[in-house]
């Protein structure tokens, strides 16, 4: 019995392990996928803003009016804060998308460009002249955009990869219970039943032999 009850406490110390570990992972998932969810929104709001500055250098240029140079100033401000933020959090992610997102980053110069595109589009609400309009209206914008999209992919892809390599480890943890689960079916219960019957029925022999 000593040893059934050894073997019962390890099986029991296993589950509880497996448990919770299973309970951390579950709710480190579900912080990474708030997480994740908030940084695409983010990188999908810079496409809008990016569309959004070009709406309000042609709405500034014609009314100068200070409203709108203030609101193209402060969608300029926040075009330039998500980027930081987006830079930021590509040490969230496993090192393939690092090295996929980092490398985007630097071949497209996204950061220095949209620091050029804000620049352009703030000068323009501060001078409302015809020279600057036009150097606005010479920047890529297209080509921002594009990239700007691909960012969003990029991050949607390193999400997608966290949610299957952690799919794969509660897959992994439910295999670890069930065989705990087997293993005190036949290593506990089943000897313990016997063991219970052996008894039942050697009491049986001794009380017939009185």
């Amino acid at each position: 019995m000593r040893l059934f009850s050894r073997r019962y406490k390890i099986a029991l110390i296993v589950i509880a392990l497996a448990i919770t570990t299973t309970f951390f992972i579950l709710n480190e998932q579900q912080i990474k996928q708030k997480d994740s969810a908030h940084i695409i929104n983010i990188a999908g709001e810079q496409r809008m803003l990016s569309q959004r500055l070009a709406l309000l250098v042609q709405l500034s240029y014609k009314t100068q009016s200070q409203k709108n140079s203030q609101k193209l100033k402060q969608v300029a401000e926040r075009l330039l804060e998500n980027q930081g933020f987006l830079l930021k959090k590509v040490s969230s992610k496993d090192a393939s998308a690092q090295a996929e997102l980092s490398k985007h980053f630097q071949d497209t110069r996204l950061l220095k460009r949209l620091e050029q595109y804000t620049g352009l589009a703030i000068e323009n609400s501060q001078s409302y002249s015809p020279e600057t309009l036009q150097q606005f209206e010479q920047f890529d914008n297209e080509q921002l955009l594009i990239d700007l999209d691909h960012t969003v992919k990029l991050f949607e892809k390193a999400t997608l990869a966290q949610q299957l390599t952690l799919q794969r480890i509660n897959l992994a943890l439910w295999a670890i219970s069930l065989l705990v689960i087997l293993f005190l079916v036949f290593a506990i219960f089943k000897p313990t039943q016997r063991w219970l019957s052996d008894t039942y029925q050697r009491l049986l022999l001794e009380k017939k032999s009185c």
